[in-house]
């Protein structure tokens, strides 16, 4: 004895799964998404804050000094002196993932230094390169939009 069913749409479904998970590996969406969470590092620490939303410890009166005799203003602490190391701060996305990076090792170290890694007791902490909580919540809100917008197009073929 045999049997065989016939579902009504399940062809319709399966293909509307299959663009769906497509257009999820579409890189593009990931890409803007991690080139928004890069805006928002560089935004806040140009507004002299850290992750937590919090002032930027002021600099050293030997540094600020130094700033200053550059033609900098040392008052405001924003990690820019020349600018490199917030510069060297780059984005990409594949093969469903995204990453938010720096292109040069040595901004990297740099980074480290002052997000408070690798500095000892002498350099107070700046944490600057990474999400704060409500910064995950609106890049996740972003890639739920996305989401969305992919679930109806797929959807309607």
């Amino acid at each position: 004895m045999s049997f065989s069913a016939d579902i009504e749409g399940l062809d319709r479904f399966k293909a509307s799964m299959e663009g769906f998970r497509e257009a999820f590996f579409d890189d593009t969406a990931l890409l803007d998404i991690a080139g928004e969470a890069r805006d928002r590092v560089l935004v806040r620490t140009d507004a002299g804050k850290d992750i937590y939303g919090a002032e930027f410890t002021p600099y050293s009166r030997r540094y600020r000094k130094m700033k200053e005799n550059s033609g900098i203003d040392g008052s405001v602490v924003d990690l820019k002196l020349t600018g490199r190391m917030l510069s060297d701060i780059s984005f990409s996305s594949e093969g469903g993932e995204a990453a938010v990076f720096f292109k040069s090792a040595e901004s990297e170290a740099k980074a480290a230094y002052h997000n408070g890694e690798d500095t000892g007791d002498s350099m107070p902490q700046r944490a600057f390169f990474g999400l704060s909580g409500e910064d995950k919540d609106y890049l996740e809100g972003l890639f739920n939009e996305y989401a969305g917008r992919i679930i109806k197009e797929t959807n309607k073929g």
